[in-house]
């Protein structure tokens, strides 16, 4: 209402619930300019997961609904949502293998981000290639106002080399994070950043 009244910008990050996705949509419809990002944990994962107090998936804002979930994923696909961030999030091991009231919140999210929307979203028709990655890259880039996101002569290069039928565990020893607190251990994805490269500078490479 601030946004709408003052004609500033807004951007509201981890967007997670339904509630929120219909006030957002409201906003746009009335002409605010508001954007806003949800993260890959938030799209793919519920509140049921933490029965086991896993506490790699103590996040703020927490996990939802799965009615939450399903209004977060088609705000996404229809633009109300713009932006896909990873709230990544590492901490040492000891700092998270304590009881769950205790544990601080976020999980590692970097170097899962992209396989796991393209698995779990993109594959099973819910949310479009092309959608995906303007919602992690180009996007981003537009509401930060950077010149990042795109592929043009004399642009910054910034970009990553992407295998989609390479298929692959998660194993958050592998990780060139230092933070291993990841709850998609063990998880099957596919689709693999094969090379990172960040002001024309390879910054990373998966080796076999």
């Amino acid at each position: 209402m601030l946004a709408q009244e003052t004609g500033a910008r807004l951007h509201l990050a981890h967007i997670s619930t339904k509630i929120s996705v219909e006030l957002l949509r409201q906003a746009k419809g009335k002409g605010a300019r508001v954007t806003a990002e949800v993260t890959p944990h938030h799209l793919l994962l519920t509140e049921e997961a933490v029965r086991g107090y896993n506490t790699n998936l103590k996040v703020n804002p927490p996990l939802r609904t799965e009615e939450d979930r399903q209004a977060l994923i088609t705000a996404l696909a229809d633009g109300t949502i713009d932006a896909i961030a990873t709230d990544h999030a590492p901490w040492a091991r000891h700092e998270k293998e304590v009881e769950f009231d205790v544990a601080p919140f976020g999980m590692v999210g970097l170097e899962t981000a992209l396989a796991a929307i393209w698995t779990k979203l993109v594959m099973p028709g819910e949310l479009s290639a092309q959608r995906a990655i303007e919602a992690l890259s180009t996007r981003p880039c537009q509401i930060v106002g950077t010149q990042g996101g795109r592929i043009l002569e004399g642009a910054r290069a910034d970009f990553v080399i992407f295998n989609p039928d390479q298929i692959w565990e998660v194993d958050p020893n592998n990780f060139a994070s230092k933070g291993k607190n990841t709850p998609f251990a063990g998880w099957k994805l596919q689709g693999r950043v094969i090379e990172t490269v960040a002001r024309g500078k390879v910054v990373y490479r998966w080796e076999k």
